[in-house]
C-alpha cells in the first residue's frame, strides 16, 4: 500500500508532456489504496472494528481502467475527457461503498461480507478487471502492429515492458476469481490448506511490490510515443490484404518502391516512416503498407531492415575501410538507430552476428 501511494504521487509530480506518467501515477496511487482493507484485516483491526470492513478504499472497478487509459493515451493519443466513461463504474463502486460504510451498522457489515451479495461483488470485480486487462493487452498488440507497419525504427515505441506486467495481473486476478468462487460462492472450508494459501498470499503481495516498482521505473523512462499521423481507427485490419483487393497494380507499386530505395538509399535515414516513403512514391501510406505486406510478406519495419542489413554487408566488405571500421559506425551508416537493433536485425536475417560476418 505504502509503495503504491508514494511512487504514484512521485510519478504524478514529475509528469510532463514528454513523459505523460500522471495517469500511471494515479493508477499506482489507487492501486496502493486498494490494499487498505487487506492491511486492516491482516493487522486484526477490521475484525475488532466491523464498521471498517467496508471502508470505501477498494477501487476494484477503477484501477485497471486507469491502466487502460494510460495505455490508450500512449498508443492512440486518447483524450482523458472523452474517455471518462471508463471511470464511471469505479465512481459508482465508491459511492455504494460510502453508503454501506455510513448507513449499515458494524455487525450487519460483518454479515454482509459473508453473504452471497459480497461474493457477487468480488466476482464482478474480478471479471471486470480481467476484461480491462484483456482490452489493455489487445491495445498493445494493435499498437505493435501499427508501429511495425509505420516506423523503420521501433526502439522504445512498443511498450513491451507492459506485457509481462499485464500477464502477471491477468494470472493473479484469474486466481482470485477462482478462489472467490470456491471460498465465498461454494462456501468450501479451506482451513486444512490455510498454510499453503498464506504462502501464496505472501508471494502475491511480494509480486505486487515488484510490479509497482517495475511500473514506476519504466513509467519514468517512457516518453510520449503517440504519433498524430495515425489514429485509433487504424487497427489490425488496416494492414491486412483482403481478397477483394485489386492486386493488379501491387507489383508495379512494389517495383517502384524497390527502385526508389536502391536509388535514394532513404532507408539509411534511421527515422524513416512509411508516410515519408509514401510522399516519395506519391502513393497513400495505407496502400503502400498493404503492398509491402502482400509483395514482401512482411511489415514495413522488417522490409526496411532487410535493406539496411544488405547495406551493412556492403560496407563491411569494403576492404579499404576494414581496418578502422567499427560495428557501431557500420550500423549507423546503414540506418540503424542503435547497436542492439543492428545486432538483432542482422542475426534475424543472416543467422549470425555482425562480428562473425566481418571476421569471415
Amino acid at each position: 500500500m505504502i509503495h503504491g501511494v508514494v511512487l504514484g504521487l512521485i510519478l504524478i509530480q514529475i509528469s510532463s508532456k514528454q513523459k505523460p506518467s500522471a495517469m500511471l501515477g494515479v493508477f499506482l496511487l489507487f492501486f496502493g489504496l486498494s490494499f487498505t482493507s487487506n492491511v486492516l484485516n491482516d493487522y486484526g483491526i477490521s475484525p475488532q472494528n466491523p464498521f471498517l470492513i467496508f471502508l470505501p478504499f477498494r477501487f476494484y472497478f477503477l484501477i485497471f481502467p486507469l491502466l487502460f487509459l494510460y495505455i490508450k493515451k500512449m498508443t492512440v493519443g486518447a483524450s482523458y475527457l472523452n474517455e471518462k466513461k471508463h471511470l464511471y463504474p469505479g465512481l459508482l463502486e465508491f459511492c455504494l461503498l460510502i453508503c454501506v460504510f455510513v448507513l449499515v451498522p458494524g455487525e450487519d457489515q460483518f454479515q454482509l461480507q459473508n453473504s452471497l451479495y459480497y461474493a457477487g461483488y468480488m466476482l464482478s470485480a474480478n471479471l471486470f478487471g480481467l476484461w480491462y486487462l484483456y482490452k489493455s493487452w489487445t491495445l498493445i498488440q494493435h499498437h505493435t502492429i501499427r508501429i511495425k507497419n509505420f516506423h523503420s525504427s521501433i526502439e522504445r515505441r512498443l511498450l513491451n515492458w507492459l506485457k509481462p506486467l499485464l500477464i502477471v495481473y491477468l494470472l493473479i486476478t484469474f486466481c482470485d476469481f477462482v478462489l472467490t468462487i470456491i471460498q465465498q460462492g461454494l462456501k468450501w472450508d479451506l482451513e486444512h490448506i490455510r498454510n499453503p494459501l498464506m504462502i501464496i498470499y505472501v508471494i502475491q503481495c511480494i509480486t505486487y511490490v515488484v510490479l509497482t516498482y517495475w511500473l514506476a521505473f519504466y513509467g519514468v523512462k517512457q516518453y510520449y510515443i503517440y504519433n498524430s499521423e495515425y489514429s485509433e481507427n487504424e487497427n489490425l485490419n488496416e494492414f491486412v490484404v483482403k481478397e477483394e483487393e485489386d492486386f493488379t497494380e501491387f507489383e508495379g507499386i512494389f517495383n517502384l518502391i524497390c527502385k526508389l530505395l536502391d536509388e535514394t538509399k532513404c532507408y539509411t535515414n534511421e527515422d524513416l516512416t512509411i508516410v515519408e516513403l509514401a510522399t516519395l512514391t506519391k502513393v497513400h501510406y495505407r496502400k503502400l503498407s498493404k503492398v509491402i505486406n502482400y509483395q514482401a510478406n512482411c511489415n514495413f519495419n522488417t522490409f526496411i531492415n532487410k535493406y539496411r542489413v544488405e547495406e551493412a554487408k556492403k560496407i563491411m566488405k569494403e576492404n579499404n575501410r576494414l581496418g578502422g571500421l567499427t560495428l557501431d559506425v557500420v550500423g549507423q551508416e546503414a540506418g540503424f538507430k542503435s547497436r542492439s537493433s543492428f545486432y538483432s536485425a542482422f542475426k534475424k536475417f543472416e543467422n549470425k552476428t555482425p562480428a562473425s560476418f566481418i571476421k569471415k
